[in-house]
């Protein structure tokens, strides 16, 4: 069970962090 909340987790983080990464390359890029 731990080893599944692990992965989600991660998805979880890796999803939210690729939007923040777009913004900040889009506000840089301005």
């Amino acid at each position: 069970m731990c080893w599944l909340i692990g992965s989600v987790a991660e998805r979880f983080l890796r999803f939210a962090t690729c939007p923040v990464l777009l913004v900040r390359d889009a506000i840089v890029a301005t």
